[in-house]
Parts: structure tokens; C-alpha cells; sequence
């Protein structure tokens, strides 16, 4: 029988009995910031504008930047301010 392959949402939850809180703290504040990406993208679609927030009540900004690199990619990176520290972290080649 062939062992199917994990989705990568499955990845991410079975691994997160293995982050500390101090990682996962981290972890909710890049994932918010990718929601506020993503629903600012769909805001700019739609002729809206507005705050997005953390679950935690701070502002989750951030947006999504495509690079290329030596003539590959585009890469996507999400660009995010933690406190006054902006933050880049690597989310995968854009598909298509």
C-alpha cells in the first residue's frame, strides 16, 4: 500500500507539539500577518480599505513580496513588523 503524502496543513499541525511557546507566539504572529495580506489584497480588489489586527489585539501588518533570484522564482516572502522589527519570512515559489 502506497503512504500518501501529508497536505501541508497536516505538516504544520502535527508539528506544532514540538514549538515552544516562545515559537508559537511567533508562529500566530505570522500567520496573522499573512491573513492581513491576504485580506488586504482582497480589500484592494474590492475598494475597501481597513485595520487588520492579531488575535492577541496588536496590528498584524504585512504583505507579500515576490523576488527573483539569480533569474529563478518568483519566490514569496512575507514582509511583517513584529514591534518595530521588520521580519521576512520565506513562504514558497509562486505557483503558475
Amino acid at each position: 500500500m502506497a503512504k500518501r503524502a501529508k497536505s501541508p496543513f497536516d505538516t504544520v499541525t502535527s508539528s506544532l507539539g514540538q514549538l515552544g511557546r516562545g515559537e508559537l507566539e511567533e508562529l500566530q504572529v505570522i500567520i496573522a500577518a499573512y491573513l492581513a495580506a491576504l485580506t488586504e489584497d482582497e480589500d484592494e480588489d474590492q475598494g475597501e480599505t481597513g485595520d487588520d489586527f492579531a488575535p492577541n489585539g496588536r496590528a498584524a501588518r504585512g504583505h507579500v513580496e515576490e523576488k527573483t533570484i539569480n533569474g529563478c522564482g518568483p519566490y514569496l516572502y512575507l514582509r511583517y513588523w513584529e514591534g518595530k522589527t521588520l521580519k521576512s519570512k520565506y513562504i514558497g515559489k509562486k505557483k503558475g
